[in-house]
């Protein structure tokens, strides 16, 4: 599954909070900005505002964002194959000059370099952004909605799986 999370180490939408507790960010509305490009078969930038919301400012290490795109390929939904790649607009995101920094998530599916060279028919679905703090969950949006309820977010963000252990020789 193609996953694009965003460490933030160095690096018309209704969001929701779905924690009980405040929230230290949240998502603003997500906006789609077209990219004309003749060689691919959809080529846009989601532009996705994150919000500062607390009083004490944001430990930028401990922001995730993961966004994950979607196609429906021969009726069925799937992860996208496109390419994608994410910057913030203004760098650094540090929330100094307005309570909103704007990443912007590039989506690329190039054209089949063929007519014939892609069986399938690939069709763009749509998208789900999350974003934790601290590792727990902070803001979902997904467009279509089906995407979140098909897809629902973890409350807190996933770890990634502990290696296996291999017996001593």
């Amino acid at each position: 599954m193609k996953i694009l999370i965003v460490a933030v180490l160095a690096l018309s939408a209704v969001t929701s909070s779905p924690s009980a507790a405040p929230t230290m960010v949240d998502l603003g509305p997500v906006a789609i900005e077209k990219i004309k490009d003749a060689k691919a078969q959809r080529h846009f930038a989601l532009e996705v505002p994150i919000q500062h919301r607390g009083a004490k400012p944001i430990d930028i290490t401990n922001l995730m964002i993961q966004v994950a795109f979607y196609d429906l390929v021969n009726g069925k939904l799937q992860p996208t194959t496109a390419d994608m790649n994410s910057r913030w607009k203004t760098p650094p995101a540090d929330w100094r000059a307005s309570d909103t920094e704007v990443l912007e998530v590039e989506f690329n599916q190039p054209a089949p370099e063929r007519p014939d060279a892609r069986p399938e028919k690939r069709t763009y679905f749509g998208y789900i952004v999350r974003v934790y703090y601290r590792n727990e969950l902070q803001a979902a949006h997904a467009e279509p909605p089906v995407l979140g309820k098909k897809f629902p977010a973890a409350k807190a963000f996933p770890a990634p799986p502990a290696p296996k252990k291999t017996a001593a020789r």
